[in-house]
């Protein structure tokens, strides 16, 4: 369909698209767009009534009145493959419904596993902020706090937010980033006093375990890896990353773990 959104017989910013692909059901526009849909027909027009919510992220469009003219060129449906070994062979690495079968289950069973692995690492990392008080130096919060606050508006942007709005939303984030930044810091501090006080390193082979790793993820080879990590001067923290996660590692294996 093509449309275009009007605010008092004005076009509204951002608001229009042509060719656009709307699925029935997933409501992503504002309420009263999807219901005017309803029962139109291709090649039909029609113009929708809308009312953007008082929270509406745009605050000159909030509690107000607009119009869509809509025009719909095609309507689809959509149709679920068969599923059998046909459709399996579309996915890469998969011969059969069985092996896709058993690739599904081992892909959620890895997330899982991944997942319950973050979430034990913070609540260590938690912990040992917490029984080892220290005061980081205000220079590296500072920093810390500098490169979160910028990557929050990177993604912000990225979601199409901008002006005020982008501003308003870093804001409303800016104490738990302070707070984050300061836990930041303390991590690696303590991270970097455990390494010293266990002897911690790692390798070269560990290096390239962990380079290897990385290769795979990126259908690369770990001499590819390994020389644009050289060539950019990061190898460094490739290995430093890699200790960080050896320490957490002994952190876990030293911990009383109880089950909830």
């Amino acid at each position: 369909m093509d449309f275009e959104g009007l605010m008092d017989g004005k076009v509204i910013a951002g608001g229009s698209s042509q060719n656009f692909l709307y699925e029935m059901g997933s409501h992503r526009f504002v309420s009263g767009f999807e219901e005017g849909l309803k029962d139109m027909k291709a090649e039909e027009q029609k113009e929708i009534q809308v009312t953007y919510p008082q929270d509406f992220h745009d605050k000159k469009l909030a509690g107000k009145q607009g119009v869509f003219k809509v025009s719909v060129k095609e309507i689809k449906e959509k149709a679920m493959p068969n599923l059998d070994d046909a459709f399996a062979q579309q996915i890469e690495g998969c011969k059969s419904l069985e092996e896709l079968r058993t690739k599904i289950h081992d892909d959620l069973v890895k997330r899982e596993e991944n997942r319950i692995k973050k979430d034990l690492e913070k609540k260590i990392l938690t912990q040992l902020v917490e029984k080892n008080d220290l005061t980081p130096p205000p220079s590296m919060v500072h920093q810390q706090y500098d490169f979160l606050m910028d990557d929050s508006k990177r993604r912000l942007t990225q979601m199409g937010l901008q002006g005020k709005e982008l501003e308003d939303q870093l804001q409303k984030w800016e104490s738990e980033l302070q707070a984050r930044a300061q836990f930041d810091v303390k991590v690696v501090l303590l991270i970097e006093a455990l390494v010293k006080k266990e002897k911690l390193e790692i390798s070269e082979k560990e290096l390239d375990e962990g380079l290897e790793k990385i290769a795979k993820s990126a259908n690369s080879t770990l001499s590819k890896v390994k020389a644009y990590f050289k060539e950019k001067g990061t190898l460094s923290q490739a290995r430093w990353q890699l200790l960080q996660d050896k320490a957490i590692a002994f952190l876990i294996s030293k911990a009383k773990i109880i089950s909830s």
